[in-house]
């Protein structure tokens, strides 16, 4: 049966089979030949997750156990702990530094270890508390031998952010613009989306390659905690975009109550759309900005 199209723009053309139309008003349903293409989308992923995992794994096993990066005595912890000339300690953690962490201004205060990142360089303005003298180095010895920070190392880390970040905003703005009038899910890969995973994947080789240029991520600058604040905001969006359909709290307010009774607790619609047109600026930004924080070693 044929709906008139021109009378009800919204309505879906059906022909006598179970086929889809592929066009509307809209220009934004899925026909079966997409939904084909996202089954073999959904195919490609798994493969990739499962090559992931047999080849990439052990790969990266190999190469840890061939550097020495296994564990020692079998117990789990870092090896970089026993070389401080890679490293130095976290504050408060030695009683043999304490004089120094008192005298140092990133280290002198009770909470300083809780906002102490380890695998970074050791500060620009260290030299003259630094331990050149203790050859090799004890567990906590705050050793010059540990390359120290410079302008240039924390300049090249954050250039290289901010392009990785800027390139993927430029890619969903562009995305934006060009479905303006089409809000429905597609199925299939378009060049915006390929081009994403394009700027990604070129992104953490360039984050891998800075890592080993200069070694410093962007954690030389910021706290360890505004990190876990950047992944917390994105699942507190997520919980407001879904809040609706899958509920907080063992469904609720998504469905009514088995008694009849509906719940009448809901956001304002208007803020909560806001955050759905919106999301993928903050969800970039938190997934990157988690990324460029470490260093991606290897």
């Amino acid at each position: 049966m044929n709906t008139d199209f021109d009378n009800n723009p919204e309505e879906i053309i059906m022909d006598s089979g179970d086929n889809m139309d592929k066009s509307t008003a809209t220009g934004g349903i899925t026909t079966k030949e997409e939904s084909k293409k996202g089954m073999s989308a959904n195919t490609a992923w798994w493969i990739s997750i499962v090559s992931l995992l047999i080849v990439c794994g052990p790969l990266l096993m190999g190469i840890g156990i061939a550097r020495g990066w296994n564990t020692i005595d079998g117990v789990y912890s870092f090896k970089t702990v026993y070389e401080p000339s890679r490293f130095w300690p976290e504050p408060n953690e030695y009683n043999q530094t304490a004089a120094v962490d008192e005298m140092f201004g990133s280290r002198n205060f009770k909470n300083a270890a809780s906002l102490w990142y380890y695998w970074k360089l050791r500060p620009g303005n260290s030299d003259p508390y630094c331990d050149s003298t203790t050859i090799p180095p004890e567990p906590w010895t705050l050793s010059c031998m540990v390359p120290k920070t410079t302008a240039v190392t924390r300049a090249f880390v954050w250039m290289c952010y901010v392009v990785h970040q800027c390139a993927i905003w430029a890619l969903t703005y562009k995305a934006q613009r060009e479905h303006a009038r089409d809000v429905q899910y597609h199925s299939n890969l378009r060049w915006y989306n390929v081009w994403s995973l394009i700027v990604n994947l070129a992104g953490y080789l360039l984050h891998l390659l800075q890592t080993h240029l200069t070694y410093d991520a962007t954690a030389q600058d910021v706290t360890e905690s505004s990190s876990q604040g950047s992944v917390i905001m994105l699942l507190v969006m997520v919980l407001l975009m879904e809040y609706k359909n899958r509920g907080l709290f063992l469904g609720w307010p998504a469905k009514p109550a088995d008694d009849g009774t509906k719940c009448s607790w809901r956001l304002p619609t208007r803020p909560i759309e806001l955050v759905r047109k919106y999301h993928g600026y903050a969800f970039s930004w938190a997934t990157i900005y988690t990324l460029w924080v470490r260093s991606c070693d290897l």
